[in-house]
């Protein structure tokens, strides 16, 4: 079907067709790590937060003491050997993920550059560098390590008022890079941006409010 509907179309529309091909003019190498990247940056959210569970504890009021439990399996205890182990591990996971699916996108784009040249990476890589300015090509990638740091915020800062000040603090910073930067290309999507980091810090002031009773 899919050869019946090419010969009813006109030359035109052929070769409009053929451009907007996400293969058109790639090689092996290029398909590999564009989908390997791909891959990577959808499981990146997943596989941060698989790790950073590993580090969930809740505590259970025994009366004479205070339990700690491990939210993913509440058959560790949190002050056994056991979590210290599985702690140790989940950083490594943590650091590995959460840093290294980043810089290694970013390292393997500066090789592809250096070896193929700028418009083989932009070839590569288009669906991060897309929308973004010559300036700053992998800001994307500044998106991602926002996601790490917030979702490391809520993880690891036990007590929630400093948590939530905490994450106000870093909302506050990536919104003062993004207006400072405006690394989109359109304003359009630099206000939109910034509109949706407002929003969000504005959401975390007013969960500060909540948890200091001042409604």
């Amino acid at each position: 079907r899919t050869f019946e509907w090419r010969t009813m179309q006109h030359p035109d529309q052929h070769a409009k067709y053929d451009q907007r091909l996400f293969t058109r003019g790639k090689r092996s190498y290029q398909l590999v790590m564009a989908c390997l990247g791909i891959t990577f940056f959808l499981q990146y959210p997943t596989l941060v937060e698989e790790a950073i569970r590993l580090n969930q504890c809740q505590e259970f009021d025994q009366g004479t003491h205070v339990t700690r439990l491990l939210v993913r399996d509440y058959r560790i205890d949190c002050d056994s050997e056991e979590y210290r182990r599985k702690q140790v591990l989940s950083i490594v996971f943590l650091l590995s993920y959460g840093l290294g699916i980043p810089l290694s996108i970013r390292l393997v784009g500066f090789v592809v550059r250096v070896v193929e040249g700028q418009q083989a990476e932009d070839s590569t890589f288009i669906f991060l560098r897309k929308g973004y300015s010559d300036q700053y090509p992998y800001w994307e990638l500044v998106s991602m390590l926002r996601k790490l740091v917030v979702i490391i915020v809520v993880t690891f800062v036990v007590d929630p008022a400093w948590r939530i000040y905490a994450a106000i603090w870093a909302v506050a910073a990536f919104l003062g890079l993004q207006v400072w930067v405006k690394p989109f290309l359109l304003p359009v999507m630099n206000h939109l941006e910034t509109l949706s980091l407002s929003v969000i810090l504005v959401s975390v002031n007013m969960a500060l409010f909540w948890q200091l009773s001042l409604f």
